[in-house]
């Protein structure tokens, strides 16, 4: 495809007051035109409890699902709970990793064993909750980027890292994914996260979203502010107990990789020592501790009991529209 139909990747989407549908510009899929991504309204809860509540969400069963992460561990920390329970009902998962983050492995480690390592997490993953996994092998973040640190122990501070524009090349692999699977349902990071890696998977994905004439259903996951711009009426609310959220602790385990910036949390003198607590503080950082008010809210907005769920993993679905 002519670089020039990608000269207008969209660096923006702009949305209307009170969870408005927002204009997305296709980009390469059809240049010069629009889609709106229009919430599904209504507050969902999915809760092993059974929470009586009009607004539930059914899972879906027998039905084709992708889920793009950018990074070999976002579909585990965002959506592990979520993803387990599609599988459990005969849903066929399959995960496209686009590229393997290097930048959080520090040491003199080959970028090659580097790779490989993050590669094999994620493939151990997939295989626990009985998912497939492709890797698309992008090379967009890292044609010209520059990484800021938020403090000597080496956090990235993601609001100031710049990476590389994704080109035509990357746009066509994600593509060309989505016409061979047809999914039924596709997950995506939220197209306003902080990260711009994140942004920039979303907005790929949805540019070769809108060439697609399938209908399908759109999630996005993730968790932070962005969440709350769109307002919890247009939210799913994946609960899960304290003994929910150790299992999927457990699940993330399995990216050794990523543990340490965590371990270090936990090690602070100032928290107790219970392994337990230490476990559910872990969970508290990755995905969201429901406090008194997120519970009052999610019981008015249902119509139902207050929840005992401790935690929770936030969704929003979306419809896709021509604009």
């Amino acid at each position: 495809m002519p670089n020039k139909l990608y000269k207008n990747y969209p660096k923006d989407a702009s949305q209307g007051p009170g969870g408005q549908p927002f204009l997305y510009q296709l980009g390469q899929a059809a240049p010069g035109k629009k889609i709106q991504i229009v919430p599904v309204p209504g507050t969902k809860l999915i809760s092993s409890e059974n929470i009586p509540a009009p607004h539930h969400l059914a899972l879906p069963k027998k039905k084709k699902i992708l889920v793009f992460e950018p990074h070999s561990d976002d579909a585990a920390f965002f959506a592990g709970n979520f993803l387990t329970r599609l599988a459990k009902n005969n849903n066929q998962i399959k995960i496209i990793n686009l590229f393997s983050c290097f930048l959080t492995i520090r040491g003199k480690m080959s970028l090659e064993k580097k790779m490989a390592m993050r590669d094999n997490e994620d493939r151990r993953f997939a295989e626990e909750i009985g998912a497939g996994i492709q890797f698309l092998r992008l090379d967009f973040p890292y044609t010209e980027f520059e990484i800021k640190l938020k403090d000597p122990a080496g956090a990235l501070d993601l609001e100031s890292c710049r990476f590389g524009d994704p080109s035509p090349s990357d746009f066509e692999k994600i593509f060309q994914v989505l016409n061979q699977e047809k999914p039924d349902i596709v997950l995506l990071p939220h197209p306003f996260d902080l990260h711009q890696m994140h942004r920039d998977t979303a907005r790929l994905a949805l540019g070769a979203l809108g060439a697609d004439k399938n209908k399908m259903r759109l999630f996005f996951y993730g968790a932070g502010p962005y969440f709350r711009r769109f307002g919890v009426a247009t939210g799913i609310y994946n609960l899960m107990t304290v003994k929910e959220a150790d299992a999927k602790l457990s699940l993330m385990q399995i990216y050794k990789s990523q543990l340490k910036p965590v371990a270090d949390y936990l090690n602070n003198p100032n928290i107790e020592a219970d392994p337990k607590t230490h476990r559910l503080i872990h969970c508290s950082i990755i995905f969201d501790k429901l406090d008194q008010n997120d519970r009052k809210i999610i019981a008015e907005k249902t119509k139902t009991k207050n929840t005992n769920a401790a935690f929770c993993e936030r969704l929003i679905e979306f419809n896709l529209r021509p604009a």
